[in-house]
């Protein structure tokens, strides 16, 4: 399960087929993503969501699939910003949205600026 100290996670799958040479290919759907090993049996994870695996035993051209999970676990902060309008010399600022992030009394939240940003005014720290 992800979490603030495990954001990275690896899904292990094992290959109890008939002997042979096997292509393994995963894909991610509903907000997963792979960072590492999409065509083995143990992809690294870094985003809750599902996803599923091909095997094809490319001596007979068979192929099955296999699907799981993955959630994060209850309590872990789920950051949104929506986009904002774009700065130019009509528009010098933007407020940025965060309503969509986990909120409740549990979660509090910070801004900072990058390099070249400035925050011009912002109430420390947030409560959604």
């Amino acid at each position: 399960m992800l979490n603030c100290n495990q954001p990275v996670i690896q899904i292990t799958a094992t290959n109890n087929g008939p002997a042979g040479s096997y292509d393994y290919s995963w894909s991610a759907s509903n907000g997963g993503n792979i960072v590492n090993g999409a065509n083995g049996l143990n992809p690294e994870v870094d985003a809750e969501g599902d996803y599923t695996l091909i095997a094809i035993n490319t001596l007979t051209g068979c192929s099955d699939t296999a699907a799981v999970s993955v959630s994060l676990e209850a309590g872990t902060p789920v950051p949104v910003i929506l986009p904002a309008d774009t700065i130019n010399c009509t528009n010098p600022s933007i407020t940025l949205d965060g309503t969509l992030s986990s909120s409740g009394p549990a979660f509090s939240y910070a801004s900072t600026a990058g390099p070249g940003g400035n925050i011009l005014r912002h109430p420390a720290p947030i409560r959604l």
